[in-house]
């Protein structure tokens, strides 16, 4: 049995359902039921209702958003995508990828109430969903690309942060679980702007996802100017 995250509490709960009544606490750490969504981006509004699920996980850790009511399998019969990876789901679980993982506390920090999540980081996903359901694509707003290339495009725009030894230690786990793992480590080692692009285009890196490879070369040379051992770091990543 999964081990519960931290508590929700009951102030933070009641805010929450205070505009979405038709949720309700399953447990401390665990809401679900219908989200009604009615939210307007880029002078399109969207109305629509979602079965969900959120599970609170720990304090260094974003809760996790479940979509429950098959709606995303439906979207991608609907408009044969290839997969639910297209409409921002994580194949490891199912669950949402709310953003990538190097800007989560930017937009949910520490200490931050559910409502917070629910607000910044759920609400846009699902009208992506609604979006997507609308016109078969998820809707282009500037946000950083789904999975490992959207870690990369995170560090683009960061050539004046510090290394974070932990942040950087998730970065290398969620980059593990990708199935090409082994290409995106070759550019980590060694950023080539021409080598063919880690996601399996084909393309050369530098035109198929420019921003992860600036991602990339900002990255790595963080990594060298910090003395980091990056093999020691992916060994230390994989216990």
């Amino acid at each position: 049995m999964e081990q519960l995250g931290i508590v929700f509490t009951d102030e933070e709960i009641a805010e929450v359902l205070a505009e979405q009544p038709r949720l309700a606490k399953d447990d401390i750490s665990t809401i679900s039921g219908r989200y009604h969504l009615n939210a307007i981006f880029d002078a399109e509004l969207l109305e629509a209702d979602f079965d969900i699920k959120i599970i609170s996980r720990d304090a260094d850790t974003l809760p996790r958003l479940f979509e429950t009511g098959g709606r995303t399998a439906e979207i991608v019969a609907k408009w044969d995508l290839p997969g639910p990876e297209e409409l921002h789901q994580n194949i490891s679980d199912g669950s949402a990828c709310v953003c990538t993982l190097p800007a989560e506390r930017q937009f949910h920090p520490k200490g931050a109430p559910l409502k917070n999540y629910v607000d910044r980081l759920a609400l846009p996903y699902l009208y992506g969903l609604a979006y997507a359901d609308e016109n078969g694509k998820w809707p282009s707003w500037g946000e950083f690309s789904h999975g490992t290339p959207g870690l990369f495009e995170f560090y683009a725009n960061q050539q004046n942060i510090d290394i974070d030894l932990d942040a950087l230690k998730q970065v290398v786990v969620m980059m593990r679980r990708d199935s090409r793992w082994k290409e995106w480590h070759k550019q980590l080692r060694s950023p080539s702007i021409g080598r063919a692009c880690p996601c399996g285009s084909k393309k050369p890196f530098g035109k198929c996802h420019p921003e992860a490879f600036e991602g990339v070369s900002v990255l790595e040379g963080k990594i060298r100017e910090g003395g980091v051992n990056l093999k020691m770091l992916i060994d230390t990543a994989q216990k």
